[in-house]
């Protein structure tokens, strides 16, 4: 990634459903938050670099159907990717990784009319 582009999400989702380069092909997104807080590693940066959200508890089936991942914490930092393969964890039962590409970071603000978060759970799926 040669730099960090910032844009809407939304509009974001619109371009590369007009523009399928990855095979978009609907506005479903599931959205994962990580907890940075709890480890030395910024998640979302080693999520970036190696594009992949690795080892989510989450459904594969809603994931498989998803064309787009969210990453998000709670330091304030979201990216958005398109979706390009999801696998059972090889090591953990009922966890998942999601492979992605063309990560583009956003305002996690705009996830609030989207989104409720609680603690009891960090994947969370919407369609636009």
């Amino acid at each position: 990634m040669d730099k960090i582009r910032i844009k809407s999400f939304v509009s974001e989702i619109e371009r590369r459903i007009d523009n399928s380069t990855f095979g978009e092909s609907n506005k479903k997104c599931i959205v994962v938050r990580l907890n940075d807080g709890l480890t030395q590693k910024n998640s979302i940066q080693e999520s970036t670099f190696k594009l992949r959200a690795h080892g989510f508890k989450a459904s594969i089936t809603n994931a498989k159907a998803s064309s787009f991942v969210i990453l998000t914490n709670t330091k304030g930092i979201a990216l958005i990717g398109s979706i390009v393969d999801v696998e059972v964890h090889d090591t953990e039962e009922g966890r998942i990784n999601i492979y992605f590409r063309d990560p583009l970071h956003f305002d996690p603000l705009e996830l609030e009319p989207y989104v409720k978060w609680n603690n009891s759970n960090p994947v969370r799926t919407f369609t636009l």
